[in-house]
């Protein structure tokens, strides 16, 4: 009979195992945040770590899925618009109202991760199968 500590060590190799290719898609994105941060907007990291936090939840969400590359692909779509909205965040301010631009990560980002990776990984059953 297995022990508790046999079971869960194993289970949590497992399920690392089959999202490598997620868990290695966010750790990018959360590099390439950083390196935007660093030498383009000369600002922390932190802040854009929060950032990227916040604008990745789909992407983590998509973890629980059994598909290897649904994290990945989320990650990349939200990760493109992430990079516009740090351009856009960085130009020099020119006065007036406060800095929207990951408005458009939540507007349009989401859901375009969410419906191409819904695309991507969905399978349909061959005919005459129910």
């Amino acid at each position: 009979m297995h022990s508790l500590e046999e079971f869960s060590s194993t289970r949590i190799r497992e399920f690392l195992n089959t999202r490598k290719l997620g868990l290695a898609a966010l750790a990018a994105c959360f590099a390439i945040q950083s390196m935007y941060g660093i030498i383009y907007c000369k600002g922390g990291v932190t802040t854009f770590w929060i950032a990227t936090l916040f604008a990745q939840i789909p992407a983590m969400a998509w973890l629980a899925h059994k598909n290897r590359y649904a994290t990945a692909l989320s990650a990349a779509v939200i990760q493109l618009f992430c990079l516009w909205a740090n351009s856009m965040e960085c130009k020099p301010y020119t006065g007036g109202g406060a800095a929207m631009a990951y408005v458009v990560v939540l507007l349009y980002g989401w859901p375009t991760a969410t419906v191409l990776t819904l695309l991507t990984i969905w399978e349909k059953k061959p005919q005459g199968e129910t």
